[in-house]
């Protein structure tokens, strides 16, 4: 499915109730130089993309975030006290970010294991000038099948995962990507770290490295956190 500037579709992405069957077989959404939106999959449409294993956002100049989670991990706060809440899985496998001068974040707030990410397996990311970070940490763990990540053209970023809200109760977080095979990160000026006090050079790689120079890293075959 292709997503274009059309005010058809604006009703719908701005709450106009919808049947579960319209996107309930949807593998694929590119959205394309839609100027109407400031949030890709708001959350009346999140829970309903249950198949959904390919996302492409391009030439958006008004998209602010991704995934609108806020919704969902509210209802969360607010069942606390009551059963746990089930994971709600993501089929997603490829996400690709490019020409997104506004964007802000990727998710607008730490889902905290209630939506997970666990198939997903590429990531692009060019040219989003804004960003600041790319993953929460709480869905950096679960990408135990990432195979490839590259990030290129961001001006802002500090971080590949963020550093605040790590954890509910403020614990820092063991992550491991058992599966990347390439890594690309180039002119991210304001790169700190991977992950708070995570730096590059505490990276483990298991095998070898082909390539490496400053603001770069290419054809990782496994790399591990310490």
């Amino acid at each position: 499915m292709s997503l274009i500037d059309e005010p058809v579709l604006q009703d719908v992405w701005h709450g106009l109730p919808v049947p579960h069957s319209c996107f309930g077989n949807l593998e694929e959404l590119i959205v394309d130089g839609c100027q109407f939106l400031s949030e890709v999959l708001p959350s009346n449409l999140l829970l309903f993309l249950t198949k959904m294993e390919k996302l492409a956002v391009r030439n958006c100049g008004y998209v602010k975030t991704i995934f609108d989670v806020k919704c969902i991990t509210e209802d969360r706060k607010m069942t606390t006290k009551g059963p746990a809440l089930i994971p709600f899985p993501l089929s997603l496998k490829v996400l690709t970010l490019e020409q997104l001068p506004n964007l802000e974040n990727v998710w607008n707030e730490d889902p905290h294991g209630i939506l997970t990410t666990e198939l997903l397996k590429q990531v692009y990311v060019d040219k989003c000038k804004g960003l600041t970070s790319l993953f929460p940490a709480s869905v950096a763990k679960d990408l135990v099948k990432l195979e490839d990540l590259h990030v290129k053209h961001c001006e802002e970023l500090m971080f590949i995962v963020a550093e605040n809200n790590a954890d509910p109760k403020g614990t820092i977080l063991e992550l491991s990507f058992p599966c990347v095979i390439s890594m690309t990160l180039l002119e991210l000026p304001k790169l700190k770290c991977f992950y708070r006090s995570l730096h590059f050079d505490t990276l483990k790689l298991s095998t070898h490295q082909e390539s490496h120079s400053e603001g770069e890293v290419n054809n990782i075959e496994k790399v591990s956190f310490l």
